[in-house]
Parts: C-alpha cells; structure tokens; sequence
C-alpha cells in the first residue's frame, strides 16, 4: 500500500511538472559563463606554437558566442529570487579564481604575441579574439554583478 502512495505521488508529480529539468536557470547561466571562461583561459594558456594559437583564436571566438548566448538568455528570464540569488552568489569564489587565471593567462599571452612569437597576421586575429571575449565577458558579468548585491 505504501510503495502505490509513492508511486502515485510520483506521477502525480511528473505529470504537474514538479520534477527536475535540464532548463536553463540563473545559476546555470552563471556556471555556463565560468565554463567558458575556463576553456578559453586553457587554451590560450596552452597556446605556444602557431597552430596552438589558432586553436585558441578558434576557442576564443565559440566562447565570445557562448557568452552572448548566454547573456541573452539571462534576459529573458524573470528577476531572479533570493533563493536564485543566493545560488547564483555560491559561484563567486569559482568566478574569481577563474577571472584571476584568466587575467593571468591574457598577460602571458600578450607578451607571447609582442615578443613576435606569432606572425604578424595571427597577432591581429588573436588580439581581436582575446578583445571580443574580454568585451563578451565582462558584458555578460555586469548584468550578473546587481542580482549578487
């Protein structure tokens, strides 16, 4: 009798839709950004021949997208709650050691480019890649920065 209460109650459940989802939430917006910021900080980390610098440029410009995407999708959420707040805000520390390697690994890879370790047309490419996700980024995390205060 008990194992049929459970039962029902469970389909009960599914069929309102009190279940858990894969849809998109605040917080998974967030972690989505942080994700993005740690591949493209791995590649350009990694990026120490030409074609380790493509790969970056290439890694750079999928991410630019992925945090337009996103930041885009946090729009068309409602204002989050306090309790998606308080989630959201669990991630500070992540974003910040993330944001801190990332600052880290940019520095690294200017001098790379400004000791001509890349030809000058790759030079360009990469230094528009790294300015368009730093632009990207940076968008993405001001419109997150008020809904953590």
């Amino acid at each position: 009798m008990r194992w049929a209460t459970v039962l029902l109650s469970i389909g009960l459940m599914s069929l309102i839709g009190c279940r858990s989802s894969a849809a998109r939430s605040h917080e998974t917006c967030v972690k989505g950004a942080i994700f993005a910021a740690q591949r493209a900080t791995g590649k350009v980390s990694n990026a120490v021949d030409y074609a380790d610098a493509v790969a970056a440029m290439e890694s750079l410009k999928t991410e630019t997208e992925t945090l337009s995407r996103l930041r885009d999708e946090l729009h068309a959420f409602p204002q989050p709650s306090s309790w998606e707040r308080s989630r959201m805000r669990k991630h500070r520390s992540l974003l910040e050691s993330s944001n801190a390697k990332w600052a880290a690994a940019v520095v690294i890879m200017r001098q790379r480019m400004e000791g001509g370790q890349f030809p000058p047309d790759l030079r360009q490419k990469l230094d528009d890649a790294l300015t368009a996700f730093g632009e990207a980024h940076k968008q993405f995390w001001s419109e997150v920065e008020p809904f953590w205060n």
